[in-house]
C-alpha cells in the first residue's frame, strides 16, 4: 500500500564511482631531489591519487600516465586498485584510487637540474550543481579545461615544443565544441584528461656553501648563517648529511671554540636534508670563537661525495666592552671582554699608581680586569698581536 508517511532506511545503499574530476587529483613524490645531475639510477616514486566530484574512490583499472621532461618513467602507466588477479577479476589493492611508478635519473637532463612530470588520467570537467541532481545541466557553471601539457619551463603557459595530449572536443547536448588547445577549453562541459604536474630536483653531487657570520651583540660574535645548495642553485638530494663543528686554532686562549646547539653531539652538528626543491638555510650558534678559529660545513651526498667549506672567524676591529672610557673607585676592580683583534692582547697602563689592566688570567687576555689603585687618571692601552690598539681612559675617584 502506498502511504507518504511511512519511510524507509535502506542498509545496503551503495554509491557508485564516477570518473576522476581535476579538482580531486593530487600528485605526491617520494622525494623531491635526487642525486641524479651526473648519477644515472637513482630512484623516486611517484603518486598519483584521484576521485570522483564527491570525493569518492575512482573506479579500479583506471589508468594514470606519466611524460616527463628528464630522466624516464617506469612503467610509464600505471593502474588504480594495484594488479589484477586475471582468475579472479580481484584487484590487489581495490579501491585505493591511486597509482604509483618510479621516475629514474638518466639523460636527457634539464641545465637547471629541474625536471617536470606530467601525470594525467581520462576524467571530467568540474561544475557547480545548482540544483543538486549530480548530473550537468547546461545552464550550470563549468572550469573549461584546455588540453593537458607538461609546462617545462614552469611560466604557468604553453610554450611551442613542450609536451601536449591531443584531445577532440567533448560530445555534448548543450552545444557544439571546438577543438581544444593547452590554453583553451572546447567551450562545452564534459571529458577531459585530469592532470597534475610536480618538479623533482636532479641534484648535483657537490654541493656549494655559502654563509656569514652574524654581528657582534654585547661584543661577542657568535653565529653563522649558512645556505646550502646544489650547483645550480636547488636543493641537493634528498637525505644528505650536514655536518657543522667548531676548529679550535687559538687554544692559547684557554678557550675551546665550541658549538652552542642542544644537539651538539662532540663537537658537532649533524642535519639531513629535508624534501625540499629550494636551497636549505642553516644558523647555528658558537662559543668561545676567536679570530683564528674556524667553522667548518661539510656537506655528504647521498652517494657519499663529500664538499666542505670552512668559515674562518673574522679579525674585527679592535675594541673592548669598557668602551673609550671607564669610571672606577678606589680599590674596586671591573671586567671586560676584548672585542675583534688578533690574539694575543698586551695591556699598557699610563700610570699603574692610578690604575693597570691584566689579562693574564684569560691566557691570551681576551678577558682581563682594570684595578683602581688611587684617585687620579691613567690611559690603559690594549695591542693586539697585530700592532692595533685600543684605548680606555680610566678615572679613579
Amino acid at each position: 500500500v502506498s502511504n507518504a508517511l511511512v519511510q524507509t532506511d535502506s542498509s545496503v545503499l551503495s554509491i557508485a564511482s564516477g570518473r576522476p574530476a581535476q579538482s580531486r587529483v593530487s600528485i605526491a613524490l617520494e622525494k623531491l631531489a635526487i642525486e641524479g645531475n651526473s648519477v644515472d639510477g637513482v630512484l623516486s616514486a611517484v603518486t598519483l591519487s584521484l576521485a570522483d566530484r564527491q570525493g569518492n574512490p575512482v573506479p579500479d583499472g583506471t589508468a594514470v600516465n606519466f611524460v616527463t621532461e628528464g630522466g624516464v618513467m617506469i612503467p610509464p602507466v600505471c593502474y588504480t586498485g594495484g594488479t589484477r588477479d586475471p582468475a579472479t577479476g580481484v584487484y590487489s589493492a581495490a579501491g585505493n584510487s591511486q597509482c604509483s611508478v618510479q621516475i629514474r635519473s638518466q639523460n636527457p637532463r634539464p641545465t637547471n637540474g629541474r625536471v617536470s612530470i606530467l601525470a594525467y588520467s581520462p576524467g571530467e570537467e568540474d561544475f557547480v550543481d545548482a540544483n543538486f541532481n549530480n548530473v550537468y545541466d547546461c545552464v550550470e557553471t563549468f572550469t573549461d579545461l584546455g588540453t593537458a601539457y607538461r609546462d617545462d619551463n614552469e611560466n604557468g603557459t604553453f610554450d611551442t615544443g613542450e609536451f601536449a595530449v591531443p584531445r577532440v572536443a567533448s560530445p555534448s547536448s548543450c552545444g557544439t565544441g571546438v577543438s581544444p588547445l593547452p590554453m583553451t577549453g572546447d567551450g562545452v562541459w564534459g571529458t577531459a584528461d585530469v592532470r597534475r604536474q610536480a618538479v623533482i630536483i636532479f641534484s648535483s653531487s657537490s654541493a656549494l656553501i655559502s654563509g656569514a657570520f652574524q654581528a657582534v651583540v654585547g661584543g661577542v660574535r657568535n653565529g653563522l648563517d649558512f645556505v646550502v645548495n646544489d650547483l645550480n642553485g636547488n636543493s641537493v638530494a634528498t637525505g644528505s648529511e650536514v655536518v657543522v663543528k667548531g676548529v679550535d686554532r687559538t687554544s692559547s686562549n684557554g678557550e675551546g671554540c665550541a658549538l652552542s646547539a642542544p644537539n651538539a653531539d662532540a663537537g658537532r652538528i649533524r642535519y639531513v636534508i629535508a624534501n625540499s626543491l629550494s636551497p636549505a638555510p642553516f644558523t647555528v650558534g658558537f662559543t668561545d670563537c676567536k679570530a683564528g678559529d674556524l667553522i667548518n660545513v661539510s656537506v655528504t651526498s647521498p652517494g657519499g661525495v663529500i664538499s666542505s667549506q670552512d668559515f674562518p672567524l673574522p679579525i674585527d676591529t679592535l675594541t673592548t666592552t669598557a668602551g673609550t672610557a671607564s669610571t672606577l673607585n678606589v680599590n674596586q676592580s671591573q671586567d671586560y671582554r676584548v672585542v675583534g683583534g688578533v690574539a694575543p692582547f698586551t695591556f699598557y697602563s699610563s700610570n699603574s699608581s692610578v690604575a693597570y689592566a691584566d689579562g693574564s688570567f684569560a691566557g691570551d687576555g681576551s678577558r682581563f680586569s682594570i684595578y683602581a689603585r688611587t684617585v687620579g687618571t691613567a690611559t690603559i692601552t690594549i695591542t693586539d698581536s697585530a700592532g692595533a690598539t685600543a684605548v680606555i681612559a680610566v678615572t679613579v675617584q
